[in-house]
């Protein structure tokens, strides 16, 4: 996996031109991802591609996608996201452990899969009130 051999600091992301952001996740340590309400988790799904452990809010769609590939907690609570940060930060076998889980899971995504699906949706709505 791409693990540094040790953590030196924090850096938080907010914008990212595309050809950057793959350098960031295999540059990276490990992901941590707290939003409440998000409906598919794109970054999840990349750190999960990039084979990076990953630290997760347990609230929306997330268990769906990165299952037990990860470890969860809650975003609104700052204790238990510390604690599940601290679990990744303290055992390189629980990185390892989740990471390759998490890195396996991601093969099951792709947007050619993703296409098929939607617009075999919107073929059987259609056919449903015409």
């Amino acid at each position: 996996m791409f693990l540094k051999s040790s953590i030196s600091f924090i850096e938080e992301f907010f914008y990212l031109l595309l050809d950057k952001i793959r350098k960031v996740y295999l540059n990276s340590n490990l992901s941590v991802f707290a939003s409440s309400c998000e409906t598919f988790g794109q970054i999840v799904l990349e750190s999960m591609a990039s084979g990076l452990p990953i630290a997760c809010s347990n609230m929306s769609s997330m268990k769906e996608i990165v299952q037990d590939g990860c470890v969860y907690f809650n975003p609104l609570e700052v204790k238990d996201i510390k604690k599940a940060i601290k679990s990744l930060l303290d055992s390189p076998s629980n990185r390892m452990q989740v990471s390759s889980k998490a890195y396996n899971y991601a093969k099951n995504f792709s947007w050619e899969k993703t296409s098929i699906q939607t617009f075999k949706f919107l073929e059987e709505i259609y056919e449903e009130f015409n």
